[in-house]
């Protein structure tokens, strides 16, 4: 998965430059933490879920079925994506990644199957557009902050 926020290249480097390396990479990490938080949040549970089906997924198990007699049998495949979401940080930008190599199929807005678009997966573009205007503002306060503090 590999998606950019626009606007924010600058405002780190400007950040760098009037709050120091540390801070700035410290906001990042908060950024980039925010992004995660925001991420790994899972759709509701739909009717694929539901137990009651002879045929159903299990989060945080797998596929999972009933036999005739009632019995349920289910093969372990779930690797939980939303838990497994990192992120890489340094003074000049964050890395936002995913351990789970089914994740692209899930939440990349290149790679996703049609069937999670459905469920209401939502991509890593999708996240961008909504963590954009946070993370900017962030990067703002922290700068405006800093240009207090040195007048």
């Amino acid at each position: 998965m590999s998606e950019s926020m626009k606007g924010t290249a600058s405002l780190i480097r400007k950040m760098n430059k009037i709050a120091g390396a540390g801070i700035a990479k410290s906001t990042l990490q908060a950024a980039a933490d925010n992004i995660k938080d925001e991420i790994k949040i899972y759709p509701p549970v739909s009717e694929a879920n539901n137990p009651a089906n002879k045929r159903y997924y299990e989060r945080g198990y797998g596929p999972k079925w009933r036999l005739k007699s009632g019995k349920v049998h289910g093969r372990k495949t779930s690797r939980n994506l939303g838990e497994k979401w990192t992120t890489e940080v340094t003074p000049l930008r964050a890395i936002i990644g995913n351990k789970v190599p089914y994740g692209i199929y899930v939440q990349s807005k290149e790679s996703q199957a049609r069937i999670h678009k459905i469920r209401g997966w939502r991509t890593d573009a999708d996240i961008v557009k909504i963590m954009r205007e946070p993370t900017l503002k962030l990067f703002r306060d922290v700068i405006k902050k800093a240009m207090n503090e040195k007048a």
